[in-house]
């Protein structure tokens, strides 16, 4: 832990972490699993990155020996002033408080009382129309097939399967995280639901899967229909790995939300199998 100067001290005496609340955080963290994960790098006083499904935990140097945390860009900041960052004076303490407050806000949970948290406030959940009877009928782990679901979505509206640059994005993606996905509430049979800092997560069954938040589905950003997976732990994926993603035009694997009523660039009626999201002139914004 660094040995911070009076004057420092005074400098910082609004941001830093009680010493002994930085020590506590340190213990707690080596008497769990969590003391184990591998960040990025692994030492030097420049960032390091720890990927999860609850996004990218990062710890920022800030000057002589402190350091402050983000969790998708987002501070952790004090309870009773939300404007001043927590500054901590190790690593350590830095990454066992990011560690702790990692899961705030999903699925309804929360840290131990350490008189931190995100600088984000949370908006309030709102949930989907309920399901069509005939889609509930299936069991959860039922997959049709690439050929099976492209065809049975050429009956259903607004509708085109994941193809394999979505897919292969979303698990390159879950790849690189050191933690399993969070749990996932059932509502009904082809029915889940995430709690997130960004709202509620759905994933429901709509011949395959569809993904939904607050609202707004996972589209294709070139041709505006939902996208369809097939395998439930695919939506999920996709779900978590798109949950904080706000105000972007599209996004690397060629998907945005969005709520269906803007027009897209083009409309198809069947999929789009030999068109690849990346790249594209398609998938660029449009004026």
């Amino acid at each position: 832990m660094a040995k911070l100067n009076r004057q420092l001290r005074e400098l910082l005496k609004d941001e830093l972490v009680d010493e002994a609340l930085q020590a506590k955080m340190v213990a707690a963290l080596k008497a769990h699993t969590l003391a184990k994960l591998a960040w990025v790098p692994a030492r030097g006083q420049r960032p390091h990155t720890l990927l999860t499904p609850y996004g990218a935990l990062t710890v920022w140097p800030y000057f002589r020996g402190c350091w402050t945390v983000n969790r998708n860009s987002i501070p952790l900041v004090w309870q009773k002033d939300p404007r001043k960052e927590a500054v901590l004076n190790s690593l350590a303490a830095a990454q066992a408080a990011g560690l702790i407050h990692l899961r705030d806000d999903f699925g309804g949970s929360a840290s131990e009382n350490t008189s931190l948290r995100w600088d984000l406030d949370c908006p309030s959940v709102k949930h989907v129309a309920s399901q069509h009877a005939d889609e509930a009928s299936l069991p959860d782990d039922h997959e049709w097939g690439e050929r099976e679901l492209d065809r049975r979505l050429l009956e259903c509206p607004d509708t085109l399967a994941a193809d394999v640059h979505i897919i292969g994005s979303i698990e390159r993606r879950a790849e690189r995280w050191q933690l399993p996905m969070p749990s996932w509430t059932r509502r009904a049979r082809g029915w889940y639901e995430l709690s997130s800092p960004y709202g509620a997560l759905v994933v429901r069954r709509l011949i395959g899967w569809t993904v939904e938040r607050n609202n707004q589905q996972i589209r294709w950003c070139c041709f505006g229909d939902r996208v369809i997976f097939d395998k439930l732990e695919h939506a999920k994926m996709s779900a978590l790995v798109h949950a904080y993603d706000v105000g972007l035009p599209l996004y690397l694997d060629g998907t945005k939300w969005s709520d269906g009523t803007e027009e897209p660039p083009i409309r198809l009626s069947k999929r789009p199998s030999a068109i690849s999201p990346i790249g594209s002139d398609c998938c660029a914004p449009s004026k």
